[in-house]
């Protein structure tokens, strides 16, 4: 695992824990590469509930109005029920 802190772009503190190989006995470092995987979701999903609780995002909003610069076509959209 690593730990970073960003600040205007330039890394100011960072951390690394554990191994990069159990095998070959190997520590982890600044240049280990991870897989993102899906932990990433977690911290979506926090920072989303965060802003709804912020009264910033509403969960029913639309993304082509939120982010209007982002072409996304969802091919479900018809199947979804409106409340």
């Amino acid at each position: 695992m690593v730990i970073g802190i960003i600040e205007n772009g330039e890394t100011v503190w960072l951390k690394t824990f554990g191994k990069a190989n159990l095998a070959k006995n190997i520590e982890a470092n600044e240049q280990t590469l991870f897989r993102k995987a899906s932990v990433t979701k977690m911290f979506v999903a926090l920072s989303v509930l965060q802003l709804v609780e912020q009264g910033k995002l509403n969960l029913q909003d639309k993304l082509a109005f939120l982010a209007p610069e982002i072409v996304f076509e969802n091919p479900w959209e018809k199947t979804i029920l409106s409340g």
